[in-house]
């Protein structure tokens, strides 16, 4: 602060607005000094700034000097592989330049070679199909024929292929048919199996029920000519076992059990005539052990088939035979239907021949009677009264059917010549 002696001296001297005057510059120079201090802080704060970036760029530059150093040395190494397999190449390529008509006569030469390979592969099929009769011959002799169809399978489909592809079936068919006779069920495995991986299942289950239905006849022979004193025990066991025979020869030969039905059912008409001849005997005899005895035996008997019969629906004898008592009653009434009732209910009525059909009827009606009434007492015969009720109902159901027949043949008759039947 500056002071003048002669500005008190003066008349109009303003002691106030000197002292403003005084303290507004001394109030510019406080505020002049707090900023320039402020000022030089923050340039030294910068400065700091600065030379701090100015280090980490340099040594972000040492670093980076190093690492492109390290580069260039990497670099320089891949030009001189690079220029040394140029070299290897430039040299390759000369001396397959040089060798070309080598290569070339080489290259022929494996062709000449292949050809030759070709032409001896033709040759030797040549000679295979030419033999393959032969080598089939000595497979189906020796019974390998899996390997037999495989020969021929690999050989192709020429003429002399198909040849021997049926004689490979043809002995294969005999051969299941041996095993059958034989009661070989391996031997049959092997060759079902064959048949049947190169499609002729059909042929293998057609000449085991071929075989075995003959051996059957053979066995049915036996049982027909048994005299009408052997025990009822005795033809049933024998047709079980002959029944049994032919199921564990079926399973172990790898058929079709869909033949079973037709097997066995030849063995229940050959004992359903010994059956009905004791139930007849023992019903004449009023001789309820027999009939007690034919009743176990019926029952073990249909125990053994019923596997066998449920495979076949169609079939109602097997279904009776497997029944036992009441099956029986089934297989009575089934052969009504079949005879005295079919005819029966063939007669018709034509008209203007109204005595034609009475007459044609009664006799009919009377032999349907018959065969109930027979059925009736076979049935009873068996078992007592409670025993025997369901083949009882089974039997009287075709009186039923014989009384609609004639329930409606009269209504027809009736209106026919102008009666009003009801």
């Amino acid at each position: 602060m500056e002071i003048s002696l002669e500005d008190f001296a003066a008349e109009n001297f303003d002691v106030n607005g000197w002292v403003n005057a005084q303290l507004m510059d001394v109030g510019d120079d406080i505020g002049a000094d707090k900023r320039a201090q402020r000022l030089a802080t923050q340039l030294q704060i910068l400065a700091t700034a600065a030379q701090q970036n100015s280090e980490r760029v340099k040594a972000r530059m040492r670093h980076q000097a190093a690492q492109m150093s390290r580069d260039v040395a990497a670099l320089a190494k891949l030009v001189r592989t690079a220029q040394t397999h140029a070299a290897d190449l430039t040299q390759a390529v000369d001396a397959q330049a040089a060798g070309m008509p080598a290569i070339a006569r080489i290259a022929e030469a494996g062709a000449v070679v292949r050809r030759t390979e070709r032409i001896a592969a033709a040759l030797d099929a040549q000679r295979q199909l030419e033999t393959l009769p032969q080598r089939v011959e000595e497979l189906v002799a020796a019974q390998k024929f899996a390997l037999a169809w495989d020969m021929v399978d690999a050989a192709g489909s020429a003429g002399v292929v198909s040849d021997c592809r049926e004689k490979i079936h043809k002995a294969t068919v005999a051969e299941v048919g041996r095993a059958a006779a034989a009661g070989d069920s391996g031997a049959a495995a092997d060759a079902v199996q064959a048949l049947v991986n190169h499609g002729y299942a059909d042929a293998a289950e057609a000449e085991i029920l071929r075989v075995r239905m003959d051996i059957g006849t053979k066995q049915l022979q036996k049982l027909e000519m048994l005299p009408a004193r052997t025990d009822i025990y005795d033809i049933l066991r024998k047709a079980a076992a002959a029944i049994t025979a032919d199921r564990e020869f079926v399973a172990a030969a790898g058929a079709s059990s869909t033949m079973l039905p037709q097997l066995v059912e030849q063995y229940v008409f050959a004992v359903q005539p010994s059956v009905e001849r004791c139930a007849a005997d023992a019903q004449r005899r009023s001789d309820t052990q027999a009939a007690a005895e034919l009743l176990a035996a019926l029952n073990a008997f249909g125990n053994e088939i019923a596997p066998i019969a449920g495979q076949d629906a169609t079939s109602p004898l097997l279904a009776a035979a497997a029944g036992g008592i009441s099956g029986l009653g089934v297989a009575e009434a089934s052969r009504i239907r079949e005879s005295s009732l079919q005819e029966l209910q063939n007669i018709t009525y034509e008209d203007g021949h109204a005595a034609a059909f009475v007459r044609a009827a009664v006799p009919a009606l009377e032999a349907t009677f018959v065969d109930v009434a027979a059925a009736l007492k076979r049935v009873t015969a068996l078992a007592p009264a409670a025993g025997s009720a369901d083949a009882v109902a089974s039997v009287a159901a075709v009186i039923q059917d014989m009384v609609e027949f004639v329930q409606v043949g009269v209504t027809g008759l009736a209106r026919r010549v102008g009666i009003d039947a009801g």
